[in-house]
């Protein structure tokens, strides 16, 4: 009869413990995610890609970096069909652009046209943000076959993005 009763509280323990373990997993990898979204709810800001875009506008750089950790995408475009990195080009912040060109799926939607026709690339160049457009390069951004950058820069006086032309290796009919 005590070995029956010492076993059951062994038992006891051991489930305990085991229920102990699951319940602590559960709170470490689940919980920061909850603390997360109700921190950017408290913001504002709700878990889908407009809120990513909303927060590049604002600058808000705290939040740009929590959605990652709820599972959003800083490289998914919004319902404009613009993305982060465009939205941050597009508004002359190149901190952000830089900031986002180093995270995970931004540069699956490097190349990605906005409803406007525009890239992030071309709005760096239009933007004259040409050191910008020298890391969108090196990134993978592809340059505009077709648009005679050339001629453009001659045609408006723009020694930049002459300078710019040449360093890319343009052709001058392109």
């Amino acid at each position: 009869m005590a070995r029956w009763i010492r076993n059951a509280v062994l038992l006891g323990l051991i489930a305990g413990a085991f229920s102990g373990l699951v319940l602590a997993d559960f709170f470490l990898r689940h919980e920061e995610t909850g603390k997360t979204r109700r921190w950017l709810l408290g913001r504002g800001y709700a878990p889908d890609a407009d809120a990513v875009l909303r927060a590049v506008d604002l600058g808000d750089g705290k939040a740009l970096e929590a959605f990652p950790q709820i599972g959003l995408s800083l490289g998914e475009p919004g319902t404009s069909g613009e993305t982060p990195l465009s939205a941050a080009v597009r508004g002359g912040d190149v901190a952000t652009a830089e900031y986002l060109l180093g995270k995970v799926g931004v540069l699956q939607t490097l190349n990605h046209r906005a409803s406007d026709g525009q890239t992030a690339l071309s709005l760096a160049i239009g933007g004259h943000h040409y050191s910008l457009a020298e890391k969108l390069i090196e990134a993978g951004a592809a340059m505009e076959k077709g648009k005679p950058w050339v001629a453009e820069a001659v045609q408006n006086d723009d020694v930049g993005l002459f300078r710019f032309s040449v360093k890319q290796e343009v052709a001058v009919d392109e």
